[in-house]
């Protein structure tokens, strides 16, 4: 290849897309009639200005986008994204109905009060879930659960948090529908779905592993130091208190004023305390929002994943299989939302006309009329209310909610240890601005318990207190997330007044215009779209909340990627890279492949644009190695596998864009008023990330050196 200005141009400009990635920029512009407005340079907005920007220089051209978008080489992007929208409908769907919610307070209870068996049962769960779900629906639940958890069990919350994004992007490498980078090695590298399963789960099993002991291990040392810290900042206090007194010539005070001017020494929340202040006992069902949903959901995930195995062996592309799949759970979606709908009007129309008849709304047995009056209440006020909606709120607010109250009632409802019973106070605190909210709640709870026997249950701590709400009313509850929503806030942080120590906050204010910029459309026309989203939320709530949380904006990203790779291969710098590939590992030799391309994915991960961009480069580079310069089958197969481990453990490394996952991991961190900074992010996960960047490796070699014994 010799070089030229295309060439170069394309290169510089590939390399710049990628820098917008990992560092977005925005900024602001005027623009006529609409008034001033913020241009962003990102994950979505950057590659499509660089495909613009060559194209005007004839860097690429029509043939170039046609092959991103299409595919070359066995690699076809739209069956990737086909695949991968229909596998993230049917899971994120399958989220809402509160199965992921349910399973964790079952392991909370299973987990009890000692921290450390309930860090490896979350993790074991976590991991478990990754597995059949994938990475994102996990991040999306899994997240936002522990920051409410951590918050109400007074948790130092960045153990719990890391812990979880650590295994959910693991974890994803065992099935090739678990990430997107696994379809995209099964496509270009023509491997089948289950050999796939097969040669990832030794793998896979070591870095769990590894990882889980690398986590457990790094959190203890640092509770440790911080413990000795303490203790040397507790012991010189009282030194330098008293060399304070003796300069100062006032009298000597008492003992009590003495020790109210002394500084505290706050102990800093350690890590993963052996002992924890949760005691109650959560209510599994409370938080299923759909029991039948969640089942329909499972079954039609579960077979939309045994027949994509199972129809592999004949070669049919496999959005063939699960867009139908994802169809079906569309339609039942449709139908099964719409049917609640019907039911509650008519609920409530008889309703009404039994509260005229017998002059009171709380009557009946088992709490059912109980549900009905409230339901009706609440679903009469929405329709006189004209909500002023921003964001998903819906069924997400709800299942937030329903969440928090079990929470705060199993850290406040038993007698902690050490801690008399009258001092056992929740620990989180509402928002005042939710207080009206909270009473109105508390009022609907008491008229329910007063048709409603209670059924108390014991806590852990062996205490009176009621721990798990009435049947009736949890089914009450369970209804009412269906029958009306709670108006959503702004702000979704369930506690703006407690922020943890151990994560730094970006103390920097964004820009923000004093003066809001015209909106772009009619106010005739957004009343009526504010109407239509409003009726649309309440008589399809699944469809409301799921389709916001799909990843659309993998759909530019992705399509960007492929042709920017495209262009490269245009001007020649894939079969260069496959030259220097070639080069490193001793022409093609099995064991420095290996390394090279598990070392190189880590890296590219977090300096490409995400894993998925890591990936398609390297496929394309190995696939170049394999024409031009005769890399051996058994060779370029252990290349895949070791691309495959390193493109979900380079999730786990120093930058969030090395991952979609990452990005949307600090996101709703940030929507719950947690920040995590980078240096945090990358501190505790460079141990874990090499760990398993090593393990990983290692267990590949040993495959292929048993697979391939004797074959040079």
């Amino acid at each position: 290849m010799s070089l030229t200005g295309s060439s170069i141009a394309t290169l510089v400009v590939f390399i710049l897309s990628i820098i917008f990635v990992i560092r977005p920029l925005s900024f602001p512009v005027r623009l006529p009639r609409l008034g001033k407005r913020r241009v962003h340079i990102n994950l979505t907005t950057a590659p499509i200005i660089a495909i613009l920007v060559l194209w005007a220089a004839q860097c690429l051209g029509p043939r170039q986008i046609r092959d991103g978008i299409v595919g070359t080489d066995g690699v076809q992007p739209y069956n990737i994204l086909i695949l991968f929208f229909s596998l993230a409908y049917m899971a994120i769907t399958l989220d809402i109905t509160g199965v992921l919610q349910s399973a964790a307070f079952w392991v909370s209870n299973k987990g009890g009060d000692n921290g450390y068996r309930l860090f490896l049962y979350f993790y074991i769960m976590l991991t478990v879930l990754s597995v059949i779900l994938g990475n994102d629906p996990v991040i999306l639940s899994g997240t936002a659960f522990l920051v409410y958890y951590t918050k109400v069990s007074e948790l130092d919350p960045i153990s719990w948090l890391i812990s979880e994004f650590a295994a959910a992007n693991t974890a994803s490498m065992v099935l090739f529908v678990g990430n997107p980078t696994n379809v995209v090695i099964c496509e270009g590298f023509r491997i089948n779905n289950a050999a796939f399963t097969a040669y990832t789960i030794l793998p896979f099993l070591a870095c769990i592993t590894v990882c889980y002991a690398i986590l457990f291990a790094q959190f203890r040392v640092a509770d440790t130091w911080n413990r000795r810290r303490s203790v040397a900042t507790t012991t010189s206090t009282p030194t330098t208190t008293a060399a304070i007194g003796d300069a100062n010539t006032t009298a000597p005070s008492t003992t009590k004023d003495s020790e109210s001017t002394q500084p505290e020494s706050k102990e800093p929340r350690a890590h993963l305390p052996r002992q924890l202040r949760v005691h109650g006992n959560l209510d599994v069902r409370s938080v299923l929002l759909d029991p039948t949903g969640a089942w329909v959901g499972s079954i039609l995930l579960a077979a939309c994943l045994v027949t994509i195995i199972v129809v592999s062996f004949v070669h049919v592309d496999v959005w063939k299989i699960s867009l139908p799949f994802a169809v079906a759970k569309f339609g039942w979606d449709l139908g099964w939302d719409h049917w609640r709908w019907v039911a509650r009007r008519r609920r409530r129309r008889g309703g009404k006309k039994k509260e005229e008849e017998k002059g009171s709304g709380v009557e009946g047995k088992n709490g059912k009329d109980a549900e009905r009056v409230v339901k009706d209440i609440n679903e009469d006020e929405d329709e006189d209310e004209d909500e002023d909606e921003e964001g998903e709120g819906g069924l997400e607010r709800v299942q937030e909610e329903m969440v928090l109250r079990q929470l705060r009632r199993g850290a406040g409802g038993g007698a902690r240890k050490g801690l008399p019973a009258s001092e056992a106070k929740p620990t989180f605190q509402e928002p005042e601005s939710e207080q009206p909210e909270a009473q109105t709640q508390l009022q609907m709870r008491k008229s329910i318990d007063s048709t409603t026997p209670e059924t108390r249950v014991n806590s852990r701590s062996n205490t009176d207190q009621t721990l798990v709400e009435p049947q009736g009313q949890a089914s009450a509850l369970r209804s009412l997330a269906f029958a009306s929503f709670a108006k959503p806030t702004r702000n979704e942080s369930p506690d703006h007044t407690h922020k943890p120590e151990s994560i730094p906050k970006d103390d920097k204010d964004k820009d923000k215009d004093t003066n809001p910029p015209p909106p772009i459309l009619p106010a005739h026309i957004r009343t009526k779209l504010k109407k239509w989203n409003t009726h649309f939320r309440k008589h399809f709530p699944t469809l409301r909340t799921a389709l916001p949380r799909l990843p659309f904006a993998l759909v530019p990203f992705a399509f960007s990627q492929f042709i920017l790779i495209e262009a490269l291969a245009h001007q020649g710098w894939i079969s260069v890279f496959a030259q220097w590939l070639t080069t490193a590992s001793n022409n093609n030799s099995l064991y420095p492949t290996i390394w090279l391309v598990g070392v190189l994915g880590v890296v590219l991960c977090n300096v490409s644009g995400t894993n998925i961009g890591a990936t398609i480069l390297l496929t394309k580079v190995v696939r170049a190695s394999v024409a031009r310069h005769g890399m051996p089958e058994h060779v370029e197969r252990a290349a895949a596998i070791a691309l495959a481990v390193s493109s979900n453990v380079g999730a786990v490394s120093w930058t969030f864009s090395a991952s979609l996952a990452g990005l949307l991991w600090r996101r709703i961190l940030e929507d719950k008023g947690v920040r995590v900074g980078q240096g945090v992010f990358a501190r505790w996960n460079t141990g874990p990330g090499v760990g398993m960047m090593v393990v990983g490796c290692a267990v590949v070699c040993a495959e292929m050196a048993v697979l391939y014994r004797g074959v040079e």
